[in-house]
C-alpha cells in the first residue's frame, strides 16, 4: 500500500524550506543510497535533483535523474531508488489555493504526466534554488517561476510575439506604480489580458529576468532612495517598499547591492 505524504513531508531529510502562497519549496537530503516505498505526494510538483543520481518508477515508466534535471509529477504512486552517493533534491510543491485560483487559465488538456523536462527548465529550477539556499527567495519569484514551470505542460506550439506589444507597456506601467504591494503573474496578466503563461515567457524573453526579479529591482531602487531619510526605521522601509518583512528585506538588499540596508546609509551620510 502506498504511503500518503501531505505537501512539505518527506522521507529524506528535510533542511531549509519556504512556505509561499503558490508554493511549498523544500531541500531534501538522502546521505545514502536506498529505496523509497512506494509512496503518493497529495499535490502536484517539480523536483530538481541538485546532486547524486536517482530512479523514478511510476506508471509502468521508468525516470532516470542526474544532477541538474527537473522532473514534474502529478499525485500518482511511485517508487524511488536514491544512488550510492546519495542524493539532494528541490522540491516545489503547488499549493491547492494556487492551483484552484489557476484553474481557469490552466490548460484544458495539459499534459499532466509523469516525466524529466529540458529546456530553460532546469535553468528556471535552478536560479530559484539558488535563492531559496541564499535566503532571499519571496513570493513572486516562486510564483513566477510556477508559472514558467507549468507553461511545460502545454500541448500548444510557443509564439513570440514581435515588436513591443501594446500589454508590455501597460504592465510595465503597472509594475512601476504598485511595486510596494504584493503582485501576482495571474493578477497582472488578467489587467493586461493576455496570459499568465505567455506573459511571464514574453517578460523573461525580453528582460532576462522574470517579472518577480523585476519587482526586486523596483523594490531596492525604492529603498535605496528612502535610506537617505536618516529618521525613518528600517523595518518601515522594508514595508514600504514591498517586502514581506525586515529579515528579507536585508537578505535581498545585500544580495543586490552588497552591504546591510544600514551600511548603505551610513556610507550615504559619509558621502
Amino acid at each position: 500500500m502506498a504511503v500518503p505524504l501531505r505537501i512539505g513531508k518527506y522521507f529524506g531529510a528535510v533542511g531549509q524550506q519556504g512556505h509561499f502562497p503558490a508554493a511549498v519549496v523544500s531541500e531534501v537530503a538522502h546521505p545514502g543510497e536506498r529505496a523509497l516505498p512506494a509512496h503518493r505526494h497529495d499535490v502536484p510538483y517539480f523536483c530538481l535533483l541538485v546532486r547524486g543520481a536517482y530512479v523514478e518508477e511510476v506508471e509502468g515508466r521508468r525516470l532516470e535523474y542526474g544532477p541538474f534535471s527537473v522532473g514534474f509529477h502529478p499525485p500518482l504512486v511511485h517508487r524511488d531508488w536514491i544512488g550510492p552517493a546519495g542524493a539532494v533534491f528541490f522540491f516545489i510543491e503547488m499549493r491547492p489555493a494556487w492551483l484552484a485560483a489557476a484553474a481557469d487559465v490552466l490548460p484544458a488538456d495539459p499534459d499532466f504526466e509523469a516525466r524529466l523536462l529540458d529546456g530553460d527548465l532546469a535553468c528556471v529550477a535552478t536560479r530559484l534554488y539558488r535563492r531559496h539556499a541564499e535566503g532571499v527567495l519571496g513570493p513572486e519569484l516562486v510564483d513566477n517561476a510556477l508559472w514558467e514551470l507549468i507553461g511545460c505542460l502545454w500541448r500548444g506550439r510557443r509564439v513570440a510575439e514581435r515588436g513591443q506589444p501594446r500589454w508590455l507597456a501597460t504592465c510595465l506601467e503597472l509594475l512601476h506604480g504598485e511595486f510596494g504591494r504584493p503582485l501576482t503573474v495571474l493578477e497582472v496578466a488578467s489587467a493586461v489580458d493576455v496570459h499568465p503563461v505567455h506573459l511571464s515567457r514574453e517578460f523573461r524573453r525580453r528582460f532576462g529576468q522574470s517579472m518577480g526579479e523585476y519587482l526586486h529591482t523596483l523594490r531596492i531602487q525604492a529603498a535605496c532612495k528612502a535610506l537617505e531619510q536618516p529618521e525613518w526605521p528600517l523595518s518601515d522601509i522594508a514595508l514600504a517598499s514591498g517586502f514581506a518583512d525586515h529579515s528579507h528585506f536585508c537578505r535581498v538588499f545585500k544580495s543586490r547591492i552588497g552591504c546591510s540596508p544600514g551600511r548603505f546609509r551610513e556610507l550615504l551620510r559619509s558621502a
